[in-house]
């Protein structure tokens, strides 16, 4: 086992106090995310050298003997994530998707760090998020009747052309044209409207959430993603499993984040940056979806697994309150630790885990004792 050092990511949705308070070492900048893995975009580290080039460096050593010749690849990116403010819609795209845009932006010589870029890397990126405080998201396209319903309710069928169409004959091309028109950024008046509103009881929430996305974005049309797609909140611990293709964008809250791993991300609004409108409909899946609630056992000292589909990745987490016995995962793993003292026994060798601290388990660590009181996350590949 070894220390990992994380890599800290300071975008502008950030938050000010909780990877400052799991780090508990002050920054002035918002702190976005916390990167536990070996991406070639911010590798984490181990005594001063990239996880990256270490894991090429030896297979056998971190993946096993019995690894597939040549894959030195982790297949996962472990993350913690704070937003004090709305993240973009944006869809994430299949593995076939990734590598044809790769190479194709490629082939056309388009810079890694272009802002026209949408292809950083040639892999998909399906990923869970499980929550660490109250978390708001806004993930899958609503039931069709349910979002005629919602503009009618709300008075918002009048600023769009396709509406009507949509309302008589509700399916993907009809919500295709209506998600067209809102992509094309030409309505005018939403905001004034939305603030003029008279909340209804059925759906206050969702009128909230936009008016709160309209403070952030006051000229984007999807300030009105809410009408259009599932206002999810979660509980601490609880999760969600999210595809490639499907719309999401987390609003608010702090929770772990494991995906494949990969950086490529196709926008839709609520963002400054590029958005490639013909690209992302072709990647985006905007037929009704709306993501299972995952939870895990509560008892204490079992590692509880949150069931997801992915062969990239699993995640499991413990509310450990004496001794665990860690056997049967697969490497290299990481485990962060979210609260207490967690100390790791491999074979002779001890590490001590504080609140955000986090270690890598080699193929040589075939069991590993697990003592608390502490609450922590082990990520593996699938």
């Amino acid at each position: 086992m070894h220390y990992l050092t994380p890599r800290i990511q300071t975008y502008a949705w950030g938050s000010r106090s909780f990877i400052q308070g799991l780090l508990s070492e002050y920054q002035e900048d918002k702190i976005a995310e916390l990167w536990l893995g070996a991406h070639p975009k911010a590798p984490a580290g181990i005594e001063g050298q990239a996880l990256d080039a270490l894991l090429m460096s030896d297979p056998d050593y971190w993946f096993g003997a019995e690894a597939k010749a040549g894959a030195a690849r982790l297949p996962y990116l472990l993350k913690v994530l704070a937003a004090d403010e709305p993240l973009s819609i944006q869809v994430h795209p299949s593995k076939a998707q990734a590598e044809q845009g790769f190479a194709r932006e490629n082939v056309l010589g388009v810079p890694l760090d272009a802002n026209e870029r949408n292809y950083k890397d040639d892999n998909h990126k399906p990923e869970l998020i499980m929550a660490l405080t109250p978390f708001d998201a806004l993930c899958g396209i609503r039931d069709y009747p349910e979002i005629i319903e919602l503009f009618r309710l709300y008075q918002l069928d009048t600023f769009f052309a396709s509406f009507a169409a949509f309302a008589l004959s509700p399916d993907r091309a009809s919500f295709t044209e209506l998600y067209m028109e809102l992509l094309s950024g030409e309505t005018k008046g939403i905001a004034l409207h939305l603030q003029q509103l008279e909340s209804k009881a059925a759906y206050a929430e969702e009128l909230n959430c936009a008016r709160q996305l309209l403070t952030h974005y006051p000229d984007d049309p999807f300030v009105i993603a809410p009408f259009i797609m599932n206002l999810i909140r979660l509980r601490p611990h609880d999760a969600i499993f999210l595809e490639a293709g499907i719309p999401h964008a987390y609003l608010k809250g702090a929770g772990v984040e494991i995906m494949a791993s990969s950086d490529n991300v196709l926008r839709a609004g609520l963002t400054p940056k590029h958005i490639d409108k013909d690209e992302l409909l072709a990647i985006a899946r905007l037929e009704p979806y709306l993501p299972e609630l995952l939870t895990v056992p509560d008892p204490a000292d079992t590692l509880h697994y949150y069931p997801c589909p992915s062969q990239d990745f699993r995640l499991a987490s413990c509310d450990l309150k004496d001794k665990i016995v860690i056997s049967d995962i697969r490497k290299p793993a990481i485990i962060l630790c979210l609260e207490g003292y967690l100390r790791l026994h491999s074979s002779e060798q001890e590490l001590i885990l504080t609140k955000g601290k986090a270690a890598i388990a080699t193929a040589a660590d075939a069991v590993i004792l697990a003592k608390g009181p502490a609450y922590f996350v082990v990520a593996q590949p699938g």
